[in-house]
């Protein structure tokens, strides 16, 4: 299996004509001048695809949450999210998508891809100075109206 960390492989579904991701299925990649060669992890056998059938992708960058750290997918947090890697698309061909890896409660680690502009990293003020510098001065300056109150 590729490593999903360092990147992303779509290939174009026959029946639907939509790019799905197929990281996890595919254990070799190469581009060439004929196209894409793609060998599945069930298969010894080799298929090539038109470069209009396949997209791979790496890494923009990647985000370790540290605690007190919130991600938010679609609106609602993900509190088992250990890291995002985000993939950018290319030249605006494609969008741009974010790699979950969030951990099971046996310990088994997993991955989820969505659509990078679902996804939301929110740090706790705490563990950002600038903002808890700012907070701070927001609670004295309320304590000090308080006091002239």
């Amino acid at each position: 299996m590729l490593d999903p960390r360092q990147c992303c492989v779509f290939l174009r579904d026959r029946d639907t004509g939509k790019m799905r991701d197929q990281t996890a299925s595919i254990a070799d990649f190469a581009v060439h001048s004929r196209g894409v060669d793609v060998r599945f992890a069930n298969s010894s056998k080799t298929l090539t695809y038109k470069s209009s059938n396949a997209l791979y992708l790496t890494p923009s960058s990647s985000v370790t949450l540290r605690a007190g750290d919130r991600l938010l997918v679609g609106g609602e947090i993900w509190s088992n999210v250990t890291e995002v890697v985000f993939f950018a698309g290319l030249h605006d061909s494609a969008e741009a998508w974010a790699r979950l890896f969030y951990t099971m409660k046996s310990g088994e680690e997993r991955w989820s891809l969505r659509s990078a502009v679902d996804v939301e990293i929110r740090s706790s003020a705490h563990q950002d100075k600038l903002v808890a510098q700012i907070l701070r001065y927001w609670r004295e300056a309320a304590r000090t109206v308080d006091e002239l109150s």
